[in-house]
């Protein structure tokens, strides 16, 4: 009897001892990304999870053209790499998982992996695209769509679908759906489905009402702005961009020749919302293209509150709103917009008298 009870002891402390090893398994769901980039220096990259309610998941360090990090991941999901010039490029990442990444700066952003799975797929995928030149972007996007309804299942089509059409311009919402109740139940599961579902109902929210939707997002200081507080009884320019990408950087230039030209109107307003993530870098680009004009942010990235509620799917996206909050044009360049203002706009600024011009430039001499 004795012995049994000893054997039964020993028994349960062998029992304990796998539960607390096996645990501290389960508690272990590091993703180990590592690799290389010939020909390039130091640098950093942002790797976020665009379809999370924190869209920013770490920055990672290049060193002398190499980087690793270990990032905590629970479950197959999508990790977008974003680089400084605004490119980006998808890994397919699941728990415990090492991936290694190899590239050079002439062939960024694409990266050849060592994975049998969907980033073998993704990047034989993106490879035959890059060297089908002849065909047009709609030739594209029907091979896009077969590939999708050939591989259901993969995580690889959910991003596809939302690259090429929820992201396309002028997206065809019926096709969409289509292509989601396509997937397989697995796929339609997947987190950033929910995602692509709240910005086509955005963007039908927008077709429809016609209305610009109520938003309140913090200025640099931290002040919320919105419509009706901040630009009450103005015909509002809104600009969605990000400092990140480079045909905004370019639509800010001729967004400073309208302000130029407009700023003489009492009725006339701008605002600046960017998909920025990091504030810095934000903020410098404000300095470095001289936006004079209302800046706001809740640096989320692609996961901010304006992407969802402006359906944007292309930076960067220009409206003119009324006064009264109807959007009178969308998805157009700032030209067209200038050249529908005069249309619009009345009242000029009454100009400062010299004395009152003269007191403040003495308390501005004083300060």
């Amino acid at each position: 009897m004795c012995k049994t009870m000893i054997d039964m002891r020993n028994l349960l402390i062998l029992l304990f001892a796998l539960a607390l090893f096996s645990g501290c398994g389960k508690e272990s769901k590091l993703t180990q990304i590592s690799g290389s980039i010939a020909g390039m220096g130091n640098d950093t990259i942002f790797a976020y999870d665009e379809y999370s309610l924190d869209a920013t998941l770490d920055t990672i360090v290049i060193e002398k053209g190499k980087f690793s990090i270990a990032l905590p991941i629970d479950t197959l999901k999508i990790i977008t790499l974003l680089f400084k010039d605004g490119t980006e490029y998808p890994l397919f990442v699941d728990k415990n998982q090492k991936l290694q990444l190899k590239s050079d700066t002439a062939s960024l952003p694409m990266f050849s992996i060592e994975d049998e799975g969907p980033n073998q797929l993704y990047y034989t995928l993106e490879t035959e695209l890059q060297a089908a030149d002849s065909l047009s972007q709609q030739q594209k996007r029907n091979l896009i769509e077969a590939f999708i309804r050939d591989n259901n299942s993969s995580i690889v089509s959910v991003y596809l679908l939302d690259k090429y059409f929820t992201r396309g311009q002028s997206p065809n919402l019926t096709k969409i759906k289509d292509l989601i109740s396509s997937l397989s139940g697995v796929m339609q599961d997947q987190p950033a489905i929910d995602v692509i579902n709240e910005r086509i109902s955005a963007i039908d929210k927008l077709s429809t009402s016609r209305s610009v939707p109520f938003f309140n997002i913090p200025d640099s200081t931290g002040t919320k702005l919105t419509r009706s507080t901040n630009f009450p009884e103005m015909y509002l320019v809104l600009t969605v961009w990000a400092s990140w990408d480079d045909s905004s950087r370019v639509n800010n230039e001729e967004l400073r020749k309208m302000k130029k030209k407009y700023d003489k109107y009492e009725d006339f307003g701008m605002l600046g919302i960017s998909l920025d993530i990091d504030r810095d870098t934000w903020i410098d680009a404000i300095k470095t293209d001289s936006l004079t004009w209302e800046q706001v942010s809740d640096l989320g990235g692609m996961n901010s509150s304006a992407t969802a509620l402006f359906g944007v799917h292309t930076l960067p996206t220009n409206y003119l709103v009324s006064p009264t909050g109807i959007i009178l044009m969308k998805d157009v360049s700032v030209n067209d917009i200038s050249n529908k203002l005069p249309l619009y706009l009345k009242k000029e600024k009454k100009p400062k008298s010299k004395a009152k011009a003269k007191s403040q430039n003495t308390k501005t001499a004083s300060k």
